[in-house]
């Protein structure tokens, strides 16, 4: 037993991954919105309907985060650009992703036996780098403020 792992290619050299590293809100909303859509960068391709129901609910489930509604549109309008300006500049970008299901734990375990076997004294923390990255993505939003 395990959980699905997504992955989803977020450049580090990109503008968009520099402000998830800085910038709380936008970190959340993007967080919020991965899973819907096929992916963050095809989130806004879903239907219009569904897309404003998903991003009301955003706002009324991180209101404190928020001075007003007004900003929480101009941080989902930031998100939108980004996220075009992003596709522009890595084209192909949205189709990269990668879905293991219920596998993560084993695949973990796997590893770090192999690496082990090889003699590798961090194999653990070189596992954990290899499945989750090496890097906390959104560092603002693992410590409480």
């Amino acid at each position: 037993m395990g959980v699905s792992v997504l992955y989803s290619a977020i450049p580090p050299g990109s503008t968009l991954y520099a402000r998830l590293q800085r910038e709380k809100a936008l970190s959340i909303l993007v967080v919020y919105l991965f899973p819907y859509g096929c992916g963050i960068f095809r989130f806004f391709e879903i239907d219009p309907e569904e897309n404003n129901e998903i991003l009301e609910d955003f706002i009324e489930t991180h209101h404190e985060i928020f001075e007003s509604e007004l900003e929480a549109d101009w941080v989902i309008a930031e998100l939108r650009s980004e996220l075009r300006l992003t596709r522009q500049a890595y084209p192909g970008i949205e189709d990269r992703t990668a879905s293991l299901e219920k596998t993560s734990v084993e695949i973990e375990k796997r590893l770090s036996q192999e690496l082990s076997r090889r003699k590798f004294a961090n194999a653990d923390e070189i596992v954990e780098k290899l499945m989750f990255g090496d890097r906390i993505f959104a560092p603002m939003l693992s410590t409480e403020e």
